[in-house]
């Protein structure tokens, strides 16, 4: 499924971020016809480092450094049938679902991609 996603992410290009919530567990990415949710764990890096996560402190003021960077592409996240989203600036979101009841949700205009249960477990470092 990744690469549907990966597909229809290049083909709706640019994807800027206009807004972005963390509101324990609920998390919120969007931009003008599309959002991305999630009820999951999942993780930010930047330049392939850890930059926050689901379970930091500062994960609602981290989540809204998203906002004005691009949705550039969809990934496999190493190891994982989970998908990693890439924003500009080497920024790169991982989602692990844990849950078919806790996905995450990407919205795009006519199509609607839901995740679900990722084959490993999560570690947030």
């Amino acid at each position: 499924m990744i690469e549907l996603v990966s597909a229809a992410v290049a083909a709706a290009q640019p994807m800027s971020v206009r807004g972005a919530e963390f509101a324990d567990p609920s998390l919120t990415v969007n931009g003008n016809g599309w959002s991305l949710s999630a009820v999951c764990p999942w993780r930010v890096r930047r330049g392939g480092e850890l930059w926050f996560s689901w379970s930091s402190e500062n994960a609602s003021l981290g989540i809204l450094d998203l906002v004005g960077m691009n949705l550039i592409a969809v990934e496999p996240a190493a190891g994982s049938a989970d998908p990693k989203f890439i924003f500009g600036d080497s920024v790169e979101m991982e989602f692990f679902a844990d849950s078919d009841l806790d996905p995450w949700v990407l919205i795009m205009p006519g199509k609607t991609y839901v995740g679900s249960v990722s084959p490993q477990s999560y570690n947030s470092d």
